[in-house]
């Protein structure tokens, strides 16, 4: 099941766009979509159409794009957010991208235990 991310039009390699996340200005994070349409309204509502688009990313390369991110320091992901109510301040859902990968890494490590 692929990823859908907005990213910047024209490159070789995916170029998204990095959000400050909460009130301390070091938090940053990076928006995932679960369903394209969802990425492209909120790339629509944003006004960002003529230099961005809709990528889908399937799980080995979103995997390699998450570390990417978090060795940029990125500490968040925001999971199908509205443009709006990022607007209008509201609280948007977020996972921390230390710890989705770390759970990654360690279930490799458990699935390949002889006692699993």
């Amino acid at each position: 099941m692929p990823a859908y991310l907005i990213s910047r039009t024209n490159v070789e390699a995916l170029d998204t766009v990095i959000f400050s996340a909460g009130p301390k200005e070091r938090e940053e994070a990076v928006a995932v979509f679960t369903d394209p349409k969802s990425a492209d309204a909120f790339m629509q509502d944003a006004g960002w159409a003529k230099d961005y688009t809709v990528a889908t990313v399937e799980p080995i390369p979103f995997l390699r794009w998450l570390i990417q991110v978090h060795d940029e320091g990125v500490q968040h992901i925001v999971v199908d957010p509205s443009f709006s109510e990022q607007q209008a301040g509201k609280r948007l859902n977020t996972l921390s991208v230390k710890a989705h990968l770390e759970h990654a890494g360690k279930h490799i490590v458990d699935v390949a235990r002889p006692d699993f």
